[in-house]
């Protein structure tokens, strides 16, 4: 019996649910001292497929600087204006949040990362489709 696929958000978010200040800036993440510790490198070897809407797609664009985004798995993008993006994003404008993710949890494979916070976010919590919160 294969383990069903956990829809997973791993990411920084403020109390009021965004992770870019109000001019969309990302400083008080990306400068961030760690210390070298983080889970990152683990979590991502459970994940297989990721979930963004338009705005964090483009930021992450951005921020990646020409590196691919996420080459590795196929990369969903919800949107009903993103008209054009990387050769490996699936841009999903004609069906509805949780009927996607839903049909995505019933596919084989590993987890799904809801890289996106805000309106998806929430809209999943709502749905009760996030199994995972790691913040």
């Amino acid at each position: 019996m294969r383990t069903p696929r956990k829809v997973v958000f791993c990411g920084a978010i403020s109390l009021d649910g965004y992770l870019a200040d109000t001019d969309d800036n990302l400083d008080w993440l990306l400068n961030t001292d760690t210390g070298g510790a983080t889970s990152y490198p683990e979590f991502i070897k459970t994940v297989d497929t990721t979930l963004a809407g338009k705005n964090t797609y483009l930021t992450t664009k951005v921020l990646l600087a020409g590196e691919t985004y996420y080459p590795d798995q196929p990369n969903y993008v919800f949107s009903h204006t993103l008209k054009s993006a990387d050769a490996n994003i699936h841009i999903i404008a004609d069906e509805q949040l949780a009927t996607f993710v839903q049909r995505l949890k019933q596919q084989e494979g590993e987890n799904i990362w809801i890289i996106s916070g805000g309106a998806i976010l929430s809209a999943l919590i709502s749905e009760k489709l996030i199994d995972e919160l790691r913040i």
